[in-house]
């Protein structure tokens, strides 16, 4: 907090960021995201592409703006083949930070827009050939249990000591995932923006319960704001409290050319948190510390 009374973002870390150039429409390339967080003392922020692994944009990212630290991921969605081992572990031996099951192009994702590849009437649009779109997608479980392929991801994501990212399946492939995950002994298991209700459907006691054995809950800006307006600030604090900080991460999930940039999304949303009850400590918990752990840097 300044002296002004602004929240600020000094040493904050960001897991969730979309930028440019990307398939969806991001107004923001990587170098000017960069930039921005750098300007507000941000220390690091975690590039995610639906379409593209970000490990090699993090890198020259990383020369173009070097008072940032950036990182990069891979999404295991349809154009790396989908749940692919290979892709995963590409992206690690090239720094990549974390492995995300498949966005856009999961089962669920479908149910809820209509197909993959795409965000139908949430107000993102995505470009590409119709053959990025399909009426069914990626599931990560079949009859009950996870995929042989999902599991070697998760054996990967553990040797690396990466974080497993559940993305958007399924609210019962999330909890699967997650659950054989920490029992296989990855310590790195975040839950992807469960204030999503658009597609994340899980109730506090099963967040509750998750976190208890190990897994981080992520907590995204652009589900409080508009469009979205999935979760109240008053309801999210109640979540954090009720998870415990120390199991919680705040992100941006920014890029979506209906959002600020994203350092000015992060840090409105840390100043309505703390509008709505949260500590200075608790913010810094979920904004500083935790992402630090999770990527590594202490």
């Amino acid at each position: 907090m300044s002296k002004t009374g602004l929240f600020t973002l000094e040493g904050a870390i960001d897991l969730h960021v979309h930028s440019g150039p990307s398939l969806a429409g991001r107004p923001y390339d990587d170098v000017e995201t960069a930039q921005a967080a750098a300007a507000v003392g941000m220390r690091a922020i975690l590039l995610k592409d639906h379409f593209e692994c970000t490990a090699s944009r993090a890198y020259h990212t990383r020369r173009a703006v070097p008072n940032v630290e950036v990182f990069g991921g891979v999404v295991l969605n349809t154009y790396v083949g989908g749940i692919n081992p290979a892709a995963a572990e590409a992206s690690l031996l090239r720094g990549g930070k974390q492995v995300w099951m498949p966005t856009v192009d999961s089962r669920r994702h479908a149910e809820v827009f209509g197909s993959t590849g795409t965000y139908g009437h949430a107000g993102v649009s995505l470009r590409g050939s119709p053959r990025l779109r399909r009426q069914t997608g990626i599931t990560v479980a079949q009859n009950g249990n996870l995929k042989s392929e999902v599991k070697d991801v998760v054996a990967i994501v553990k040797e690396y000591d990466a974080i497993l990212g559940t993305a958007h399946v399924s609210d019962e492939e999330a909890v699967l995932l997650t659950r054989y995950a920490l029992e296989y002994g990855v310590a790195k298991v975040l839950i992807t923006h469960v204030d999503w209700s658009l597609l994340r459907t899980l109730g506090l006691p099963t967040l509750v319960e998750l976190t208890r054995l190990g897994a981080y809950a992520e907590f995204c800006a652009t589900n409080t704001f508009p469009p979205a307006y999935c979760i109240t600030p008053e309801k999210t604090v109640a979540w954090m409290k009720a998870i415990g900080p120390e199991r919680c991460v705040i992100t941006s999930d920014a890029g979506a050319s209906i959002y600020p940039s994203e350092a000015e999304c992060l840090r409105a949303y840390g100043q309505v948190l703390q509008n709505a009850g949260l500590t200075p400590q608790e913010l810094s918990r979920m904004m500083v510390e935790n992402p630090a752990r999770l990527l590594g840097l202490g």
